[in-house]
């Protein structure tokens, strides 16, 4: 499960999703950031949110994903998304 927290940033309505497990600060932090469309609403890109760090939380546990191995699966985000 993923912690949602909502800030105003420039009169905006940002919602930030973590993984309530990750405390420690020694951890690079990814950001990806999820747009949605003019006439729609954060609900609409929510679940990917959720969907992306619930995974990328099982791997770590999985694999013991640290800064050195998790380059290729970072790599595969990349090419998986054109990023």
């Amino acid at each position: 499960m993923a912690l949602k927290q909502t800030f105003t940033i420039a009169g905006l309505n940002v919602e930030v999703f973590s993984n309530p497990a990750a405390v420690l600060s020694s951890v690079p932090v990814a950001a990806l950031f999820l747009l949605h469309g003019r006439l729609s609403s954060s609900k609409h890109v929510e679940h990917i949110a959720e969907s992306l760090i619930t995974a990328y939380s099982r791997d770590v546990k999985v694999y013991k994903l640290t800064k050195e191995t998790a380059r290729p699966y970072r790599d595969h985000f990349r090419e998986l998304y054109h990023y």
